[in-house]
């Protein structure tokens, strides 16, 4: 029975070649995409979930509020927070934290630049899984002075031999032994450093406030909670706690309240978007894998839908066959089990081919992501059980549609030809293909939407001049303090001789860089606004005129003609508000305290995006550069660019020995926040375009359905005269109508699924009207141009040819 019913299958499929290949391409290219899509989905998802414990680890938040308003919202915690909680609380076990630091490394005459170094607790390792491969991992990071390097990092450092034991100069003039290696971090997490410094030589440094202090809010805690832990009640508890107990009675609490949250770890990648967060194009956004599954279903719906409509269509070529095995005796269970039986046998072919696209493409997709893919994803994060539901169950009930329209030919109606007449089930094809140019139509426009805003992003103008400039990291090495103010300065005399460089500064912070420098800060005589934090970006009297920033109010940094500007402060138009000034004006001359620090402002500066264009402008503080490290920053002539980072090299090696030359474009490295962004309008595009072509297919099998039934009535108008141009209109107008009642039915779809995801970003784009109406134009011309072919077959074909069987 298997055998004849196999037989059949192939005998069909040799009799409709073109047929079947439409039919079971538009399955293909469904279920490879959906397969795709999950896999980046499952990646995205699957951050930080390689802990073994991740179930119960928490990140600390620390939030502060100023007069009952949230004004910092930070993902580094006080170093005091950890400790109370598994002192004070049975729920929580245990606690680890890091200090991020960036160094250089040096081994003998070898010397690296590393911006992702931590100083972690002893447990770090341990109760995060970073497993030490080499060492001792509950005494590796106990001693001061000690390091635990990651195994690529240890491999640049000392090549084959074995580090452990072995010294590793810290910023030029501290020692470390390295007393472990550990794994390189996983891809997915959102934890990335090469190298662990001891947390012991921190408090060596900084004194026990590095264990303490709950003001210093630098550091990344991670809890582990025990098994069943509400953390919504937890939180209420602990900062019940808190409050209660005035852990710091230097805040007066009517002026500021912290506030400390428990993140689940496995949230943090895809819904953290916080202060001192992961690297801008490290972090997820989790609206979008949301909208990319709701793709990935659409996509696979749209392939099964395509796939009834075409079986539907392949039924009326079929139906004196039916006709004839009926009369022949064959009950209508033995058909419905021959058309399932053929439906679930392209099916699997169907899906053996997805797999094997999806492998053949995946280096390209990995590429494209930046995503470590595979199938592993699917089968590690239970994904495996949804492809099952959604593959055979699907698979089931699109079989089972064309299973019973196929058997329920009546054998009279079909052996005399009429069933060509009858208009059974075409409504039901009608309502699959509106649903199909439905969703294309949502996704051409939310496809246009998401590419005018990455535009938008990216073409806006951010308040500073970033075209043609090179940055280097500030130098950390150095023989004594005392020589570093003589090398910037004899660096920068010998820089400003070089004809190609056009421009110079430096700064603790360049846009597109998250601040960290932050301090209490208030007007004077204002006590309202004490000790509310503002951050600060030390710069030179060049930073201004060099990055263009328009000077609203008083005057730039002048130290030759003013000495006392080392003590002074700049501050940004948003800044004004901050301090409760009026105007820029107003502001200049008047004294603001950073932290203990009295500043005199001498100028206002316009506002210009520090961060992403995505964000708001926030208040900033900026203090004369002199005596801090420093960025280096250089704007050089375009035709100019190979033969003058050579120069810059020279001097660099000459004035800051044991520092390595590391550069990098400043516009690469702001446009970087975008990353992430831009990514998924080009994953989104792709996806959204095959969704589109599957569409077509099924816009092909209602045109194909459509001309079989009208043929007899074209043939006839033919024979009375009908012109070409009436009976193409004639034809075509039915699938036209369809495709205007899916646009009219994506506009609010489109509309209400934008504004949310548009919601994320400050700076953002308006829906406008105009773009659904070139929706429209785009799917009418889809439309037209699919249904063109078999229109023109039908219409042109010999009325003889049709109307002799009658």
């Amino acid at each position: 029975m298997f055998l004849k019913a196999l037989k059949m299958y192939f005998r069909h499929i040799r009799n409709h070649k073109s047929f079947t290949f439409i039919t079971i391409s538009g399955l293909v290219i469904g279920m490879a995409a959906c397969l795709l899509i999950l896999m980046y989905v499952a990646y995205e998802k699957s951050y930080d979930t390689f802990h073994g414990n991740y179930e119960n680890l928490y990140r600390v938040q620390y939030n502060i509020y100023q007069d009952g308003e949230l004004r910092v919202a930070c993902a580094a915690a006080v170093p005091a927070v950890g400790p109370a909680m598994v002192e004070n609380f049975p729920e929580a076990l245990d606690h680890t934290k890091a200090f991020p630091w960036r160094c250089i490394l040096t081994v003998g005459e070898k010397s690296i630049r590393q911006d992702k170094v931590e100083f972690a607790w002893p447990n770090f390792t341990t109760l995060l899984d970073f497993p030490i491969i080499h060492g001792d991992a509950d005494s590796a990071l106990v001693r001061p002075f000690t390091m635990v390097l990651c195994e690529s990092m240890a491999k640049q450092l000392f090549g084959d031999e074995d580090p452990v034991g072995q010294t590793v100069k810290v910023d030029g003039e501290h020692d470390f032994e390295v007393t472990g290696v550990c794994i390189d971090v996983p891809h997915n997490s959102h934890i990335k450093f090469t190298g662990i410094l001891s947390f012991a030589t921190l408090v060596e440094w900084a004194g026990e406030n590095a264990e303490t202090a709950w003001g210093w809010y630098d550091f990344n805690t991670y809890v582990l909670m025990q098994p069943g832990t509400d953390p919504n009640e937890f939180n209420r508890k602990f900062n019940a706690w808190l409050h209660d107990k005035a852990i710091n009675p230097d805040i007066n609490e009517q002026v500021m309240d912290m506030e400390f949250l428990l993140q689940p770890m496995s949230d943090i990648h895809l819904y953290s978007h916080l202060l001192q967060e992961s690297e801008a194009d490290e972090q997820g956004d989790g609206q979008a894998v949301q909208l990319l599954t709701l793709v990935a279903v659409f996509i696979l719906i749209l392939a099964w839908i395509n796939y009834i409509n075409l079986s539907v269509t392949s039924a009326l070529g079929r139906a004196r066959e039916v006709g004839l095995r009926k009369v022949c005796g064959a009950e209508r269970h033995v058909l419905i089990r021959q058309f399932i039986f053929e439906s679930l046998i392209t099916n699997l072919i169907a899906f053996t081919l997805a797999i094997l696209i999806v492998e053949a493409v995946q280096p390209w997709f990995r590429q494209f992501t930046g995503a470590e893919l595979g199938f592993r994803l699917l089968l590690n994060s239970g994904y495996w059980l949804w492809l099952i539901i959604l593959f055979v169950g699907g698979a089931t009930l699109t079989n089972l549609y064309p299973a019973f329209v196929q058997s329920a030919f009546d054998p009279v109606i079909v052996l005399k030809g009429s069933f060509a007449r009858s208009r059974s089930g075409s409504l039901m094809k009608k309502i699959l293909v509106v649903f199909q140019f439905t969703v294309s139509a949502a996704l051409i426009a939310c496809t246009i939407l998401v590419f005018q805003q990455m535009q938008h992003l990216e073409n806006k103008d951010i308040g500073v001049n970033i075209d043609r400039v090179l940055v280097l990291h500030e130098p950390s090495v150095f023989a004594s303090d005392s020589l570093l103010g003589a090398s910037h300065r004899a660096f920068e005399e010998e820089i400003r001789k070089i004809p190609q460089i056009t421009g110079f500064t430096r700064g603790t912070n360049i846009p597109g860089e998250e601040i960290f420098w932050a301090n209490g800060s208030y007007r004077k005589g204002s006590e309202s606004s004490e000790n509310e934090v503002m951050y600060l970006v030390g710069i030179d009297e060049n930073y201004i005129p060099f990055f263009e920033i328009p000077v609203l109010a008083g005057r730039n940094f002048d130290i030759r003609s003013f000495p006392t500007d080392d003590s002074a402060a700049v501050i940004n138009r948003a800044a004004l508000d901050f301090y409760g000034y009026q105007n820029p004006e107003e502001a200049i001359d008047e004294i603001v305290y950073q932290g203990k620090v009295e500043r005199k402002i001498v100028g206002v500066i316009e506002n210009y995006n520090q961060m992403s264009p995505k964000l708001p402008v926030k208040p900033l503080l900026f203090p004369h550069v002199s005596g801090y490290k420093a960025f280096h920053v250089f704007r050089i002539r375009e035709d100019a660019l190979s033969e003058t980072i050579p120069i810059i090299r020279e001097l660099w090696d000459r004035y800051y020995p044991g520092n390595p030359f590391h550069y990098f474009f400043l516009d690469e490295f702001f446009r970087r926040q975008f990353s992430k962004d831009r990514q998924f309008g080009q994953v989104f595009g792709v996806f959204a375009g095959l969704a589109i072509f599957i569409s077509i297919l099924g816009l092909v099998a209602l045109t194909a359905y459509s001309n079989i039934q009208r043929s007899k009535e074209i043939a006839v108008r033919k024979v009375h005269g009908a012109r070409l141009n009436r009976l193409l209109v004639l034809v075509m107008k039915e699938q036209i109508q369809w495709v205007v009642l899916a646009n009219i039915l994506a506009i609010p779809i489109t509309w209400i699924g934008m504004e949310h995801w548009l919601r994320n970003f400050e700076w953002r784009i308006t829906i406008q009207p105009w773009i659904f109406l070139l929706v429209f134009v785009i799917t009418i011309l889809i439309a037209v141009i699919t249904t063109l072919y078999y229109t023109l077959h039908t219409v042109n074909r010999n009325p003889a040819d049709i109307l002799r069987f009658e």
